[in-house]
């Protein structure tokens, strides 16, 4: 049956072939997540702010999991996201009509990792709420849209360069066949960014899948995987903060030194051009180590003349 929505928009459809999720890490679990495009031309989207941007998927704004047995819904861990220059707004990912893209949402790292470090953060951080024995649904969230998006032009869906993979140049193939004579956008600059927002409508019945194995669980604190624990950690901290210390003192001694040349040649303009010198210009007629010693002195007289007020 042909949707009755109105064009363009996109769907999302959450898969997954496995139905036990090894919460131990000894086996790799993933979801796969398909968008397809249903409109007249390709377009650029910018996936920012919905469970289509990398990784998201997992985070607060992703897949909503729910448990069979006691009903309680989470989404995924939060993640704090810090831009430079603010969020992206550019449409920089190309969609091609009828076309269904497929994204791998990974879980867990590679096991054989895991046996090398003894965990695996990244599935540590995923698995927070489930728990073994449980079974649990999967859904996609609703009423997520595009905010960012607008029509590809011809030439952008034009011949590849040289160097660019088959597999992107088959893309760009396919996307040049829904363009001919009247239909799109022609050859032009990048057009302007759509008023309107792209919806996303979900598509499918989610997942399910049941919890096996051990939970994994963050190494204890006084365990050796921690840096801090293991033997001669303080020494070698002391040796770094000794040789940040020394590096930062011969910086700090350069730019005294850079500053005291430039009050000398200040002064001299000054005493050559007949005007009266400033308190400063003393520094002139001494070594840098000389002025550095008188600043050590002066500065210990102060404190002397502050301990002798505090002792009467």
């Amino acid at each position: 049956m042909q949707s009755t929505r109105p064009e363009p928009y996109l769907t999302a459809e959450l898969r997954g072939d496995q139905t036990e999720f090894d919460l131990s890490g000894a086996t790799r679990f993933n979801l796969t997540l398909a968008i397809t495009l249903h409109a007249r031309a390709p377009v650029f989207i910018c996936e920012e702010g919905t469970f289509i941007q990398h990784n998201r998927a997992l985070e607060n704004i992703g897949i909503l999991f729910t448990n069979s047995d006691t009903g309680e819904s989470q989404t995924g861990s939060y993640v704090c996201r810090l831009y430079e220059f603010g969020p992206p707004t550019t449409p920089k990912t190309l969609l091609e009509p009828g076309k269904t893209v497929l994204t791998n949402i990974q879980f867990n790292g590679y096991p054989e990792k895991i046996k090398d470090r003894g965990f695996d953060m990244m599935l540590i951080s995923n698995i927070a709420g489930f728990e073994t024995a449980c079974t649990f649904e999967g859904q996609l969230p609703a009423g997520q849209h595009i905010k960012y998006w607008r029509w590809a032009t011809l030439e952008e869906c034009g011949p590849p360069a040289p160097w660019v993979t088959s597999t992107i140049k088959a893309t760009v193939k396919s996307a040049m066949t829904w363009w001919n004579g009247d239909q799109g956008h022609g050859k032009s600059a990048s057009l302007p960014l759509e008023k309107q927002p792209l919806p996303i409508y979900i598509k499918g019945d989610g997942v399910v899948f049941t919890c096996i194995g051990k939970k994994m669980e963050m190494p204890a604190q006084d365990s050796m995987f921690w840096e801090h624990n293991k033997p001669g950690y303080q020494e070698r901290l002391e040796t770094e903060r000794a040789e940040h210390a020394k590096k930062n003192a011969k910086k700090r001694a350069a730019v005294a030194e850079s500053n005291r040349k430039y009050r000398v040649r200040m002064a001299a303009e000054r005493k050559a051009r007949g005007e009266a010198p400033w308190p400063g210009d003393q520094v002139s007629e001494e070594s840098h180590e000389r002025y550095l010693e008188r600043q050590a002195a002066e500065a210990k007289a102060k404190e002397d003349v502050k301990k002798d007020a505090a002792d009467h």
